[in-house]
């Protein structure tokens, strides 16, 4: 089943920058084939607080990569510019919306 991790995060508005630049020049990791999903999504409502969500084919490989140097500098990044508010290991399924009937309904 695929896993994956959610990282809920908030820095001052002077370490923004600083922060989304350090995502960019992030260490390469190996096993990154197994990623299936990476983003950064920023809160609407509340500017410099954002959540990081990967997630992985399976449970070994994710646990591979948060022993790596590129995820360890991720947290180090965080650490020295602004706060970890939540970390969240995750299970997920893919639900498939329902199928729409084509009947037209009164």
């Amino acid at each position: 089943m695929p896993v994956g991790i959610q990282v809920l995060v908030k820095f001052p508005p002077e370490n923004r920058r600083e922060f989304i630049r350090s995502l960019e020049i992030l260490p390469q990791f190996d096993g990154s084939k197994n990623c299936d999903f990476s983003r950064l999504f920023e809160d609407v409502g509340e500017l410099n607080s954002f959540l990081w969500v990967e997630y992985w084919r399976n449970e070994n490989a994710m646990e591979a990569y948060l022993q790596s140097n590129r995820f360890k500098t991720f947290l180090g990044a965080i650490e020295t510019l602004g706060d970890l508010l939540q970390f969240n290991k995750v299970q997920f399924q893919d639900i498939q919306p329902r199928k729409q009937s084509k009947e037209k309904r009164p």
